[in-house]
């Protein structure tokens, strides 16, 4: 099945490796890299237009770079595996220089010297977040460093509204001052006023995305920017972790423990229905553990990774995203009685937060139309978890 699934591979890959003929125009090694990653998303753009299945990124680029070795001699084709090495996360990087020594040739052959240069991409550990009104929309700024002295900034704009971190877009800007005028506009109101700032240790974790930036159920590719991004922003997380270990500060990715979770879920329904006992909030009465719409509700809404902080934040898309899952994962006569709970649990999470005013209205308005009419407003939000949307109204770009 697998070999059916990626019958179509070499077909691909020997047209991107006919298409790098145009790549001979790039007078440096920083326009390649733009070039080589606009090929290959342009690419994948029309695969996800024609295949259902073998669209696996990182070893259909691994093929592509066996294909090069064959014809390592053509000019178009070194450039390419020379940007591979560029973008690529580190197995892969090495795999293309590799192809590169085998392809290589004389100084008189007309090539670019910077072509013969080793390709090295390098981050700072200094890295920057961007958070929004609701603190569940992250912006995280790298500054990077390209084979030809270019600096730039690296942006992922990373949203954890379904449970755990999706990456709704990413790529380079100029500088700081750039990347977070650009994800305001995406983020929307309740960015507005938000100002770059160094990432606290504890939450570093949950926002600086993992390997395989993107999965092929709900995390695939959707926009413009994940395509062209879909093998660079996983060599810039690569170069983020090394230069985090060298400066001392080791990256490790948070292991989810659904133990972990069912505590946390456990305690925040002891301290929601305490609150709402307090502020005669009436709540669903349980008659026993295996009859408490509350409980359930939260360990729903609680992920295995998930600190307290990120679990009783809560924004009008985080409250918009959750009735996707009751709608398709809960019995009606449950699901009715969980969204009673809904704008309350909102009011709670509000209050912890210390987040009122208008954008506490934002929220609340949400819950009440979410219990209202589930499913309009939880229409495809659980199928799409990495379409760009703005956080506040909870609209985006059509899915492809």
């Amino acid at each position: 099945m697998t070999a059916q699934n990626r019958s179509w591979w070499p077909v691909s890959h020997g047209q991107v490796l006919d298409d790098a003929a145009s790549l001979q125009s790039c007078i440096d090694p920083d326009q390649l890299e733009e070039e080589v990653c606009d090929l290959l998303g342009r690419h994948w753009r029309d695969l996800y237009e024609e295949h259902h299945a073998g669209l696996v990124a990182p070893e259909w680029l691994e093929g592509l770079l066996h294909a090069a070795d064959r014809r390592a001699g053509d000019r178009g084709v070194r450039r390419l595996v020379y940007g591979v090495a560029l973008i690529a996360a580190p197995g892969l990087a090495d795999l293309a220089l590799d192809v590169m020594r085998h392809a290589s040739v004389g100084s008189d052959d007309g090539e670019p010297a910077w072509l013969g240069v080793p390709p090295a991409v390098t981050a700072s550990p200094d890295l920057l977040l961007l958070r929004d009104t609701y603190g569940l929309r992250f912006g995280l700024l790298a500054q990077v460093t390209g084979p030809g002295a270019l600096q730039r900034t690296y942006l992922f704009d990373v949203d954890p509204c379904h449970g755990f971190h999706q990456v709704l877009g990413s790529g380079y800007h100029s500088g700081t001052a750039t990347a977070t005028a650009v994800w305001r506009g995406l983020v929307g109101p309740s960015a507005a006023a938000a100002e770059p700032e160094p990432v606290p240790d504890d939450l570093l974790a949950h926002v600086l995305p993992g390997d395989g930036m993107f999965d092929v159920l709900f995390g695939r590719p959707v926009s413009d920017s994940h395509f062209t991004e879909l093998f660079r922003s996983d060599g810039i997380v690569s170069a983020i972790v090394k230069a985090l270990g060298a400066a001392g500060r080791p990256y490790t990715r948070p292991v989810g423990d659904p133990g972990r979770a069912i505590v946390l879920a456990d305690s925040l329904s002891e301290q929601f229905k305490a609150w709402a006992a307090r502020h005669h909030v009436d709540v669903p009465a349980s008659t026993g553990p295996d009859d408490d719409i509350v409980t359930w509700l939260l360990h729903d809404w609680v992920s295995s990774d998930m600190p307290e902080a990120l679990a009783v934040a809560c924004s009008p898309h985080r409250i918009a995203a959750f009735p996707a899952y009751l709608n398709d994962d809960w019995q009606e006569a449950h699901r009715m009685h969980a969204l009673t709970v809904l704008q309350p649990w909102a009011r709670f999470c509000l209050d912890r937060t210390g987040i009122g005013g208008e954008a506490a209205e934002e929220v609340l308005a949400w819950a009440g139309r979410a219990a209202d009419d589930p499913v309009s407003v939880g229409a495809d939000l659980g199928d799409y978890l990495n379409r760009p949307i703005d956080e506040t109204t909870v609209t985006g770009p059509a899915a492809r």
